[in-house]
């Protein structure tokens, strides 16, 4: 955020905001492709073209086989994917935040071709945000356990629009 905030060229020092500095073309390549766990970088874990729509906040996930193109920790035996949709105003804090329903996926040879789609549109206005967070698990006796070792869950920010 203080790179984002650097780049607002209007205002004084002291007083520049990451609402002005949104208005600067660098800060698209700053903010797009962000992973928030530096141990698990969505390109480190899923080999697959993600593409999104950025009027629905749609996420499509091309063909792929989860046993072949995703790195897992040992252990798992699902994973899932969700997708949030944030529509944020940097300048009064008011934000608005839809998610799809989390779908679960066994780790099993197969091809799948995800599409994960927001249960709305956010209402709020301002810069929209399209995130995907992916998640694995072991299954017990039916019980689904998550494994939370930090170096395979995603959270990634997609695409500004």
């Amino acid at each position: 955020m203080a790179q984002i905030k650097n780049l607002d060229s209007v205002s004084a020092r002291g007083a520049r905001n990451v609402a002005e500095g949104l208005n600067s073309s660098s800060s698209i390549s700053i903010f797009e492709g962000f992973d928030f766990n530096a141990r698990a970088t969505l390109g480190s874990v899923l080999n697959s073209i993600v593409s999104v729509d950025t009027a629905n906040g749609a996420v499509r996930i091309s063909a792929y086989n989860p046993l072949e193109q995703m790195r897992s920790p040992e252990g798992a035996t699902h994973f899932s994917l969700q997708v949030g949709f944030l529509r944020i105003d940097f300048a009064t804090g008011v934000y608005d935040l839809t998610q799809s329903p989390e779908e679960v996926y066994p780790l099993t040879n197969g091809t799948i071709s995800p599409v994960l789609t927001p249960d709305s549109e956010p209402t709020a206005t301002g810069t929209g945000m399209h995130f995907i967070l992916i998640e694995f698990f072991q299954e017990v006796n039916g019980v689904p356990y998550m494994l939370n070792n930090g170096a395979f869950n995603v959270l990634h920010l997609l695409k500004m629009s």
